[in-house]
């Protein structure tokens, strides 16, 4: 039964997700921020509707006539910073929300980060495990998360979403890899980052709206290897040097955190891509039988 499904930030991930929506039959409506970008929506298959979340004139009118709703934001102009998005951007949402006459139920799917994790020394973390809320970003983050989840009450129900690092078309994290080999970056390399496919985020998003899920959930794949780990296997695949890893600037904002995706996979979500590599592993796992296999 074709449904209407909206999309707030059309960007990479919102793009994706238009676009799978369409393919099953359903009316999406995106919002974007600049006129000229509307054929690029339609393209899609989506209807464009012009909205600056930021702006006391915003117009949310479209949320009354909406079956499931998509929320993927982030700064993307120049001038425009993560407390203008994070916070005076979702509090507009959400008072908007709340004010919004409902007819019928809504499911609001909102897109966040396991950054804000933080370090946890490369520990494993689930849903309900300790957040980073020493960083101001993170706190701008872990913030809005709870606002949209507040949210929660008859006709509306919330999940938030914890992505990785985004990898897919136009994103490919092995070919980035390749062109560090032998060149120092300022990562650490014993930090264990989380990563996730695009195709599996934008399956997330419709099985998250398609099974009412409620509450949080770390959306990411089964790759639990370092920096130095991943890099490694990837540069002694195509014989090239190692990436040089100089260590994080202080202050910057890291994640470091085995992240757990089993509490999604409760629920029957399967992921299509398990990691980039195409390999099954496993935390504490310097590189898997099968990946020292394919580098013999």
């Amino acid at each position: 039964m074709s449904q209407r499904f909206g999309v707030i930030g059309c960007g990479y991930v919102g793009s994706a997700v238009c676009r799978r929506l369409r393919l099953a039959g359903h009316d999406v409506l995106a919002t974007i921020r600049d006129a000229a970008r509307f054929p690029r929506v339609e393209a899609l298959g989506a209807t464009p509707t012009l909205l600056d979340l930021v702006s006391d004139q915003a117009n949310f009118s479209f949320l009354e006539e909406l079956d499931g709703l998509l929320i993927s934001v982030a700064p993307t102009r120049q001038e425009e910073s993560y407390e203008e998005v994070f916070s005076k951007g979702i509090k507009n949402l959400v008072q908007a929300l709340k004010t919004c006459p409902r007819q019928r139920p809504l499911h609001i799917t909102y897109i966040s980060t396991v950054g804000v994790f933080g370090d946890q020394g490369g520990q494993e973390v689930g849903e309900g495990s300790p957040l980073d809320r020493s960083h101001p970003i993170n706190r701008l983050l872990i913030e809005a998360e709870q606002q949209l989840l507040d949210l929660q009450g008859p006709n509306r129900s919330v999940c938030v979403l914890r992505l990785g690092g985004i990898y897919g078309p136009g994103r490919d994290m092995v070919s980035l890899v390749q062109q560090a080999a032998g060149r120092p970056i300022s990562r650490d390399g014993d930090h264990i980052p989380a990563w996730t496919h695009l195709e599996d985020i934008s399956r997330g998003v419709e099985f998250a709206w398609y099974h009412d899920l409620e509450g949080t959930f770390n959306l990411v794949d089964d790759m639990r290897l370092s920096r130095r780990q991943l890099s490694n296997i990837i540069c002694e695949r195509r014989g090239l040097p190692p990436v040089i890893w100089c260590g994080a600037p202080n202050g910057a904002r890291v994640v470091n955190a085995s992240v757990s995706n089993a509490k999604i996979k409760r629920r029957g979500f399967k992921f299509l891509s398990p990691s980039m590599l195409g390999l099954p592993t496993q935390s504490g796992d310097v590189i898997s039988r099968q990946a020292r296999s394919e580098l013999s």
